[in-house]
């Protein structure tokens, strides 16, 4: 029974543990183990974005003057801020809720936690990909998840999720 769509979320890149942490701000609202991590672009990506505020700057300079150049820079920032937001997941455990971007997966049908290396991670969203699976992956998070479901009204054998902190994930899911 488990709601998959893709999308985005806004929150702070923090994990919540009271398991590994004595300090009380780590804890979860219910007081049990948590998990939080959002998955900003890397810094490549931000560099490859660089073009769209260098063209926002220079294409009406010849033609309004340098006003217009500063105006359309700053429109450049903002585009590319809002992009760069927007491919931002969050995934985070908690209230018995596995949260990936927009996905929903409680955390009842979680089965198994395989964590992923890179070539690991390869491996299962290549040649060892059952179709059927659940993918949430970006590439500036080299290393994963696989999350086997236990549930058979479900046809999806298992989710694969992106993360940069894959051993913490994998304990806030077998916690739960």
């Amino acid at each position: 029974m488990s709601s998959r769509s893709s999308g985005d979320d806004t929150a702070d890149a923090t994990r919540t543990s009271t398991a590994s942490s004595p300090n009380p701000a780590h804890a979860g609202a219910s007081g049990g183990t948590g998990y939080r991590e959002r998955l900003w672009p890397s810094p490549a990506a931000c560099l490859a974005c660089l073009p769209i505020v260098l063209g926002a700057v220079l294409v009406p300079l010849p033609i309004f003057g340098p006003g217009a150049g500063v105006v359309g820079g700053l429109l450049g920032v903002l585009a590319v801020v809002a992009l760069l937001a927007s491919m931002a997941w969050r995934i985070e455990v908690a209230g018995g809720v596995l949260r990936v971007g927009r996905a929903r997966l409680p955390v009842a049908v979680v089965g198994e936690v395989d964590v992923l290396d890179r070539a690991a991670l390869r491996r299962a969203v290549g040649p060892g990909l059952d179709a059927r699976a659940h993918l949430a992956l970006r590439p500036w998070a080299p290393e994963g998840v696989r999350i086997h479901l236990e549930d058979a009204s479900d046809p999806t054998p298992y989710w694969v999720v992106s993360t940069r902190r894959p051993e913490e994930l994998a304990a806030a899911l077998r916690a739960r």
